[in-house]
């Protein structure tokens, strides 16, 4: 992977994402969990208020700690990030903190794995016990947000096909080749 470090996957609420990541950690890549999902199981399990339906603002605080921290650990290889400190910068300003200093502080591979809104699997998704299932219109909207975001900063989308995870984990394998 010469020339790979941090390769952000990112896009729709639902869209398959963390099933690929898992996939793809099976294949002998390191990844990063996604720092919100962690972000609400731990402030679930301590009784905390970081929950994006209960304080949006202390989730996305925490998150952006947490994606930082994701970002600065990696020293060398490459790593997939299951969304990111760019994921995290965008809920901040959604909660009226804006961050866009992270955009550049913290940039990311420029070809960024993007998954669109793919109505079959947001249907079939069944959130964590913890997390609130989003509705469609809002989860296609925060996709445009992102869309239009990554556009301006210059990131390369690629697109993640709508298959089964078998087949996603090797059409990501090959265009990360393709980016070597």
């Amino acid at each position: 992977m010469t020339g790979l470090s941090r390769i952000l996957l990112t896009g729709a609420a639902c869209s398959g994402k963390s099933a690929l990541v898992a996939e793809m950690r099976t294949r002998g890549w390191a990844i990063s969990r996604d720092p919100g999902a962690r972000v609400i199981r731990a402030e679930t399990a301590t009784g905390g208020t970081g929950q994006p339906w209960v304080d949006a603002g202390r989730h996305a605080r925490l998150m952006l700690k947490m994606a930082v921290a994701d970002y600065e650990a990696l020293r060398e290889g490459a790593q997939l990030f299951d969304r990111g400190v760019l994921d995290a910068a965008l809920a901040m300003g959604a909660a009226n903190a804006p961050a866009a200093e992270y955009f550049t502080r913290y940039p990311y591979h420029t070809s960024v794995v993007l998954a669109p809104p793919m109505r079959a699997i947001f249907d079939a998704a069944t959130p964590q016990p913890e997390q609130a299932k989003p509705d469609w219109d809002r989860a296609n909207a925060d996709y445009e947000t992102l869309t239009d975001t990554l556009a301006r900063l210059g990131y390369r989308p690629l697109l993640l096909p709508e298959a089964g995870i078998a087949d996603r984990a090797d059409w990501l394998a090959a265009r990360l080749a393709d980016e070597t």
